[in-house]
């Protein structure tokens, strides 16, 4: 075998280093190592098309989308009363429940 303007091959221990293998004498596997796993489901879930969109968005756009798609399945759960996150002025004033203003709005159920 001649490469180009006639010159031999080096021989394996001759090549510079980290160049690629050119036979399978070159090639070196242990037989410790594990082969590569495939990435599970929570790999390919939080590389998904809608969770790559998710985090994209602004941080207030995810923290809005977050609180309120976790009030409202709190909220059909039967975990969280709706009666305690809806707006009552006289709450908010007399018993100081100022969280009654903000979680009205992140609430998305009927």
């Amino acid at each position: 075998l001649r490469l180009r303007g006639g010159q031999e091959p080096a021989p394996a221990s001759q090549k510079p280093p980290g160049s690629p293998p050119t036979t399978t004498a070159d090639v070196h596997v242990s037989a410790d190592t594990p082969p590569s796993p495939s990435p599970g489901l929570l790999a390919r879930l939080l590389n998904s098309a809608p969770v790559a969109h998710f985090r994209s968005a602004p941080p207030i756009t995810r923290s809005w989308v977050t609180v309120s798609v976790l009030l409202t399945v709190l909220a059909s759960q039967r975990l969280v009363d709706l009666r305690s996150i809806a707006f009552a002025e006289r709450e908010v004033v007399r018993r100081g429940e100022w969280w009654r203003t903000l979680l009205n709005f992140f609430y998305m159920g009927e």
